[in-house]
């Protein structure tokens, strides 16, 4: 794979998981960061949030997050060379 597909997709997590972050005050939405070639969120409540503690997101985040970028590969969005 190369690196450009790496970067892509890693750049497609961070926007989709803002993207399925509720949002009350909007930290947590702010708080996504590419880190170690890691898509993180630091913001001390974000575990609750992927626990399905909000009306907003019941499912999570990252599980629904996945689905989207799972759905976006086999449409062809990504470049795999």
């Amino acid at each position: 794979m190369s690196e450009s597909f790496i970067e892509s997709v890693m750049d497609d997590v961070e926007v989709v998981a803002k993207d399925k972050t509720p949002v009350d005050t909007g930290n947590a939405r702010r708080g996504w960061r590419q880190r170690g070639g890691n898509v993180v969120n630091n913001t001390e409540y974000v575990s609750y949030l992927e626990d399905g503690h909000s009306k907003q997101a019941p499912g999570g985040i990252a599980g629904p997050t996945i689905k989207e970028i799972n759905r976006r590969y086999k449409k062809g969005k990504y470049d795999v060379e």
